[in-house]
This record gives C-alpha cells, structure tokens and sequence, in this order.
C-alpha cells in the first residue's frame, strides 16, 4: 500500500521526531544532522538554537522559491520547527550536492555545478527576489516558535 505524499510526511516528520533524542555524531558538532532516508529523501534537523533557526529558514525560502519559475529547487515534503527538521525529495537518478560530489566529479562537471550555482546565486539575490522574500517571510532568522506543529508541505 502506497501512502499519500501528506501521509508519508506525517510519517517521515514523526520519525525525525524521534531520532532527534538519539542522534549521535553529527556534522558541526552535534548541533545539526542530515540522512538519506529511502534513497528518496533528504532530511535535515538540528539540535541546537541556532541551527534551528537556519534550518526552519531554509524550509520557508524553499517552499516561497518553489512557487516562482525562475527556481528549480527540491520539493519540501516536510519541515516543523520543534525540533527543527526539514525534508526534501531527492531528483530521481540525482544526489544532494555535497563536497564528495564535486571533488569526485570529473572537470567539466564542476564547471557545469559552478555555472548552475552561480546563476542559482545570482537569481536568489535579484532585488525582487529579496523585495519578495521580505515580504512574505517576515523576519527571515526568527526563532521558531516552541510547539508549533510539524507541517506538511
């Protein structure tokens, strides 16, 4: 039986829920933390506040830039704020970009990851874009209201 995408989100949020008391090892020192969940998946959480902060930013600009053309970003399936976890489909065939990536990748594919990314930048940064973001987001590194419910996105 195949679960809805808000089922499976329910599902992945309340399981980051539960590894967030047990994670052990983390990047940065135990303050944030990322899997591969199902080859599909890539989540994020965070243990400390100001991780929190940047991870909980991170599902909001990615839901508003989901929205606009000019911005191909991965799907946010899930994100809550308490704790702070975010998870995003993974493009079939692809892999999130990471340091192995391009330190793997032969000279004209980091040329082409470069080119990709400094366009990304350059549009994110576009006076309208910034104008937008303001708008909508408000403060963009406001802490995350304690208790809030997980969302499905």
């Amino acid at each position: 039986m195949r679960l809805s995408v808000s089922a499976n989100a329910t599902v992945l949020v309340t399981q980051l829920r539960r590894l967030a008391g047990v994670v052990n090892g983390c990047a940065g020192g135990g303050a944030s933390g990322s899997a591969t969940v199902d080859g599909r998946f890539l989540a994020k959480f965070a243990f400390s506040e100001p991780t929190a902060v940047r991870v909980w930013h991170e599902a909001r600009v990615l839901k508003l830039l989901a929205d606009l053309p000019a911005f191909d970003v991965p799907d946010v399936v899930a994100a809550g704020p308490d704790p702070a976890c975010l998870a995003t489909r993974i493009v079939e065939g692809g892999a999130p970009l990471s340091y192995e990536l391009v330190r793997s990748s032969l000279r004209a594919r980091v040329d082409v990851l470069g080119a990709e990314l400094a366009r990304f930048l350059a549009s994110l940064n576009a006076p309208q874009i910034l104008a937008l973001a303001r708008e909508r987001l408000g403060n963009p590194l406001r802490i995350p209201d304690p208790g809030s419910p997980a969302v499905a996105m």
